[in-house]
């Protein structure tokens, strides 16, 4: 369905401009955090393609919380030109059949190295199964998704690829369904500005 396709490249613009959640991807999160899964969830046809068509229904299920434990830290590495390095830090405080909250802590490298900025956050990611209305709009951007590998400190993940224009970004899922911590990579002009890095 189109819709789909539309929420996705809502999400994907939120996600890269760092806004507070309410884009696409079937989970949400609060605060400003790099895995905004709210609303629709993508979905790809047979071979783990769309490019802006009929696309397989939106995912009904739970999702696979079972590499998340209390405890585990998430780092995310930020690059953009021109400006500090910055890392993220997710640190699990608690994990449920749908949602896991944790503490998001931002740091930030003014020449002494990365540094903490300001006091952690709590913040919070749920997976909702996402609601099917209308269809979107005829100029609806294209879309390419695929679908790919990637490890992180050991741990696998089944990414929904997708790309647009000139962005594209990996999210963690479980066959339709969106998984913790979201957001694993993202890419402008094929450069890449946040990625998971590591995970203890």
């Amino acid at each position: 369905m189109k819709k789909i396709v539309t929420a996705l490249v809502v999400g994907i613009g939120l996600t890269l401009s760092g806004c507070p959640e309410g884009g696409a991807g079937g989970g949400a999160t609060s605060g400003d955090t790099p895995n905004q899964t709210s609303g629709d969830t993508p979905a790809t046809g047979e071979n783990g393609a769309a490019s802006g068509g009929d696309a397989a229904p939106a995912a009904s299920g739970k999702p696979d919380l079972s590499h998340v434990k209390v405890g585990q830290k998430y780092t995310y590495t930020m690059t953009n030109p021109g400006a500090p390095a910055m890392a993220m830090i997710y640190e699990v405080t608690e994990v449920g059949d749908n949602v896991v909250k944790y503490n998001q802590s931002t740091l930030m490298d003014m020449g002494s190295g990365l540094t903490p900025v300001g006091d952690p956050s709590e913040q919070k990611w749920e997976y909702t199964v996402p609601a099917t209305t209308g269809d979107a709009p005829a100029d609806t951007p294209k879309v390419e998704t695929s679908r790919e590998k990637v490890e992180v400190s050991g741990h696998s993940f089944d990414c929904l690829v997708t790309k647009m224009d000139n962005t594209k970004t990996w999210m963690s899922m479980t066959g339709n369904v969106p998984t913790f911590p979201g957001l694993i990579r993202s890419q402008v002009d094929g450069n890449t500005n946040m990625e998971l890095t590591k995970i203890e």
